[in-house]
């Protein structure tokens, strides 16, 4: 573990070192977000801080060609919308491609809209119960600053920003178990790195018979560090998705106990949308499977999973917000 944390900082340091002072106004404007929320001591807030969509992964430092992975961003959005239906302060971390939550165009037919030839203005033709709440949402979240969204593009930035979420934000502001870290994007498992990258595009000519290799690197599991040492006491929620359902138990068993994650989410390819499975670490059997954890499915009356979903969410993270003060109580009548 010592050596492994050793590889993840030096990798960390290294795209600081290249690339951090661009993150730094987002950054501020962060610690500013959540400072303007700890400001009522009388009233806790509860907060998500939500990862979401893909990341980019340059071939060369100026970059013109990457590799991408496949995410559109549509749970993590969802999501973010149901969190803030259930009263928290939501971070939405995302790929500035990736879907954002409360986008009225995601909900509206645009056969609705009607145009005034006259004065220029735009209205609805039909506005139904759905998109009256969500308009409700929208507005409640605007006035009382409920929501802050934060792009990234590449891979380097996404980590970057992880650990400034998980350390300086969660950690060093004292957020403790009021936390969720929901880390749903998509997080490429492969990289270049700098000193490895073409200065320029990748010219055609330079390719050998036809054929251009390039040899990648594997990612760093920074979900090590999240727990043992950023942010221990956040509620750590994370995404196992695949395709091949012979290999998402170990994967799910890996997650749960080799970096302490405290909810699993896995799904396979085919059924994403309609169908999860929540893998509980306090609730966890001997033997974790992919179906052993509590199946959640879409019904027929909503319109995504995540209305089924985050509300089990948001209870199992208040049962692991008062276990710490049961524990605390139990402490001080020992003591």
């Amino acid at each position: 573990m010592s050596e492994r944390k050793q590889d993840i900082e030096a990798f960390l340091d290294t795209y600081q070192n290249l690339i951090g002072a661009s993150l730094a106004p987002k950054q501020d404007q962060l610690i500013e977000f959540i400072t303007y929320h700890e400001k009522d001591k009388t009233s806790p807030r509860k907060y998500v801080f939500i990862t979401s969509g893909k990341m980019n992964v340059p071939l060369e430092r100026n970059t013109v060609r990457y590799i991408s992975n496949f995410s559109t961003g549509r749970r993590g959005a969802q999501s973010a919308e149901e969190f803030l239906k259930n009263g928290y302060v939501v971070v939405f971390l995302t790929h500035e491609s990736a879907k954002r939550p409360l986008n009225i165009l995601e909900h509206v037919n645009p056969d609705s809209f009607m145009l005034n030839e006259i004065d220029g203005s735009v209205s609805f033709s039909s506005c139904n119960e759905k998109l009256k709440q969500l308009l409700r949402i929208r507005k409640k979240v605007k006035d009382e600053k409920l929501l802050l969204e934060i792009t990234y593009d590449t891979l380097f930035e996404y980590l970057l920003m992880l650990k400034f979420i998980c350390k300086d934000v969660i950690g060093d502001l004292n957020l403790g178990r009021r936390a969720i870290l929901y880390a749903a994007a998509a997080v490429s498992d492969f990289y270049i790195p700098y000193d490895e990258m073409s200065e320029h595009k990748i010219q055609s000519r330079n390719v050998h018979d036809g054929k251009l290799e390039i040899v990648l690197s594997q990612t760093p599991k920074m979900l090590k560090l999240v727990k043992s040492e950023w942010c221990p006491q956040a509620f750590v929620v994370t995404f196992k998705l695949e395709s091949d359902v012979g290999i998402i138990d170990e994967k799910v068993k890996q997650a749960m106990q080799n970096y302490g994650m405290d909810i699993v989410l896995s799904n396979i390819l085919s059924t994403r949308e309609t169908k999860i499975y929540v893998h509980d670490k306090q609730v966890l059997e001997e033997k974790v499977t992919f179906d052993s954890g509590q199946l959640v499915e879409k019904s027929s009356n909503q319109d995504c999973l995540e209305v089924e979903l985050i509300p089990l969410l948001c209870s199992k993270h208040n049962r692991y917000m008062k276990s710490t003060l049961s524990e605390s109580a139990g402490s001080s009548m020992i003591n």
